[in-house]
């Protein structure tokens, strides 16, 4: 049985983290590292520190985060709002 949520993981005006999620799906079978710098226009350096702060290996795929990892999604957008005030 499918469970609803009565609040969604993040909220429909999180701008960051829909950015982060399409920069994510931006190139199929790319890893994390190349697609999100690529989609965030950012270096990689920076795109790896963001992932470690999130918990994501930086050798993932978008396709490859599941369910349960989705919420580090929003740890990204998180990090990378960090990364980019100090860029």
């Amino acid at each position: 049985m499918l469970e609803t949520r009565t609040q969604p993981l993040v909220s429909s005006a999180d701008e960051d983290f829909f950015r982060v999620v399409r920069a994510g799906f931006v190139a199929k079978r790319k890893k994390l590292r190349s697609a999100l710098a690529a989609g965030l226009a950012l270096d990689k350096v920076a795109v790896e520190v963001m992932l470690q702060r999130a918990g994501i290996s930086p050798d993932w795929r978008a396709e490859d985060l599941s369910c349960p990892v989705a919420t580090n999604y929003e740890c990204l957008a998180t990090a990378r709002q960090a990364v980019m005030s100090v860029l």
